[in-house]
């Protein structure tokens, strides 16, 4: 493994001073499977990864068409403590219908923010993701996401609270993944959606997988 027991010190200081450079190692790896499997030690079948790599497909620039609607998916957090998940945002464009359907991800907000600087988030995606509008929004209807839920409600904006029932977080992003396999999906080109990649790639594996939550939410 690759740091002590606090999970931030690295254990090798004379190659990786400090955790940024364990992170920028990662990143160079590009395929969690292999980073936990090669270089965390930690045995992990390769048939447990739901998105293969060669099912993401990238874009540099939205059709010119207007999209048949916008979507915000987001997943709350519910603290902003430093070992707290984080608030995720996901915002998708949809063209087409049914075997010519397409969804485009845009933009991706992923940090640990207070009640209000989620609203503030919030609003601020469904304005710049709505194209002359505000996109609605989608959220996990539980707990503290009902508080945001109606609060969001109360200020205008559209917003649907979706109750996941007893489906596990791996269960419902199954059931999406013929977006992928089926090439309806495609990601914009950047460093926070890069991000975003990786939370899919290693799915079940990655500490954190906010953003997949949100996604999976806006293609439910």
């Amino acid at each position: 493994a690759f740091f002590e027991e606090d999970g931030v010190t690295p254990l090798w200081p004379g190659k990786y001073p400090t955790p940024e450079l364990v992170e920028e190692e990662k990143r160079l790896i590009k395929d969690p499977i292999a980073w936990s499997r090669e270089y965390l030690l930690k045995i992990l079948p390769r048939d447990e990864q739901l998105i293969r790599p060669g099912w993401i497909q990238r874009y540099d620039t939205l059709p010119s068409e207007t999209p048949r609607f916008s979507l915000i998916g987001i997943d709350p957090a519910i603290s902003t403590a430093s070992s707290a998940d984080y608030t995720a945002m996901v915002a998708i464009h949809v063209y087409g219908y049914r075997e010519n359907m397409k969804v485009y991800v845009s933009r991706v907000v992923n940090k640990r923010l207070t009640f209000e600087q989620t609203v503030q988030e919030a609003e601020a995606l469904s304005t710049s993701a709505g194209m002359g509008g505000k996109a609605p929004m989608v959220i996990e209807k539980v707990a503290y996401q009902q508080a945001l839920v109606e609060h969001l409600k109360s200020r205008g904006n559209s917003v649907t609270g979706i109750h996941p029932g007893g489906t596990d977080k791996r269960a419902r992003f199954s059931s999406v993944t013929h977006f992928y396999e089926t090439a309806k999906i495609f990601f914009a080109r950047g460093p926070e959606m890069d991000a975003l990649i990786n939370q899919h790639l290693g799915f079940g594996i990655e500490k954190h997988d906010d953003m997949v939550d949100a996604l999976t939410l806006a293609l439910l």
